[in-house]
């Protein structure tokens, strides 16, 4: 058994991997030291070993090494399903990646989609230590019953959970309660964002129903962009206004954490060869960002699994910002261009986000068994 790999860059994992196994049928390959793969790491891809014994994976997607990664290790398995081989190969001192700074840890997660089995959501909060920010779809129909569950699970957190509306946080239909609109959404933010006061940020929140949240160098800014009949829109445009204002502002904060459940569609996982973006001032959005840098901009909608072939973080490196699109605590979306692809890929996941003083580290792991994902591993210097 013999492989060959062939990487493109320092530290990347984008590259060629080619495997040469005879007699086997399929391999798969992880990161690994030297006493084998990292039993903390899912595998990083599956190869179909063609008939005359070799197969080829072409990495894509900016992913990095992931640190303690020594080699790349091949396993190959034979048809009867029994019996493999391995082969290890030895990650060249100048590709390995510069170790990451500890820093400040938050846990992303989105699409949580509450409707009355809870055991999910809960889950996914006890793998978050740290800081947790929710990019939308907290519950599945917005009624003020599955929006009062939300907001009595989260009480029950001893840390700041930070969350914007996604188009499934509102009833399709405005609801009404003795001649007064019921607005249960807004009521579950303002009680989340008092929680974060008590923390230690300061707040300050917009007519317009944007806010930012602010404590030493990180900002946290929400953008409350869904509203009833499952619509996105931008409150005639004045949320825009004011995050237009406030990053303009002096003193600005090191990182800004933007949540929006939309991505922007220039940096949408699934986003089609042409179309119409998810809502209006799409363009605008991205102007405002683009003229910023150090931002980190947090969506989800999308429901896709971290292994989605193209990936799902995005380095902007002419403007040195970050899209994280952070897949779903449900069960995920792999949209296969591959031939193979393991049932662990659509496991519901939740991705860790580590700020340094120079570095942004990036990693998915799974609800299932907490395995780092390796496809959704990634790692900047600034």
């Amino acid at each position: 058994m013999k492989l060959e790999v062939k990487l493109t860059s320092k530290s990347s994992a984008d590259g060629i991997y080619k495997v040469t196994a005879k007699g086997c049928i399929a391999a798969s390959l992880y990161w690994a030291d030297e006493e084998g793969a990292l039993p903390d790491w899912t595998a990083f891809a599956y190869v179909p070993v063609l008939p005359n014994g070799t197969g080829t994976f072409r990495y894509v997607g900016g992913r990095t090494i992931p640190p303690g990664a020594e080699y790349v290790l091949a396993r190959a398995v034979y048809p009867d399903f029994m019996h493999t081989d391995e082969v290890m190969l030895k990650i060249p001192d100048e590709q390995k990646p510069t170790a990451a700074e500890e820093g400040v840890s938050f846990c992303l997660m989105s699409d949580m989609h509450l409707s009355n089995k809870p055991w999910k959501i809960k889950q996914a909060l006890l793998c978050a230590p740290n800081t947790v920010l929710i990019a939308g779809d907290l519950v599945n129909d917005g009624t003020p019953e599955q929006l009062q569950s939300m907001s009595d699970i989260l009480a029950g957190l001893d840390r700041p959970v930070f969350a914007v509306s996604g188009n499934h946080d509102y009833p399709i239909e405005p609801l009404v309660y003795c001649g007064q609109r019921c607005d249960s959404q807004a009521a579950l933010q303002a009680g989340l964002l008092k929680r974060a006061a008590e923390d230690g940020y300061e707040i300050e929140c917009d007519e317009s129903g944007a806010y930012a949240a602010r404590k030493g160098n990180i900002e946290i800014i929400g953008l409350n962009i869904a509203s009833h009949w499952r619509k996105f829109d931008f409150s005639q445009g004045e949320q825009l206004r004011w995050l237009e204002a406030h990053l303009d502002s002096e003193g600005g904060a090191r990182w800004r954490i933007i949540l929006c459940h939309a991505p922007l569609i220039a940096h949408n996982p699934q986003r089609p060869p042409s179309g119409t973006p998810y809502f209006g001032r799409n363009k605008a959005l991205q102007s405002i960002i683009n003229s910023h840098r150090g931002i980190i901009f947090v969506s989800g909608h999308t429901h896709i699994s971290p292994n989605d072939y193209s990936g799902c973080v995005e380095f902007d490196c002419s403007n040195r910002n970050i899209y994280i699109n952070d897949g779903s605590i449900c069960p995920t979306t792999y949209k296969s261009k591959e031939p193979l692809a393991a049932a662990e890929w659509t496991d519901g996941v939740v991705t860790d986000l580590v700020l340094g003083s120079s570095t942004v580290e990036v990693c998915a792991r799974s609800l299932a068994d907490g395995r780092k994902i390796a496809r959704g591993y990634y790692s900047y210097e600034f």
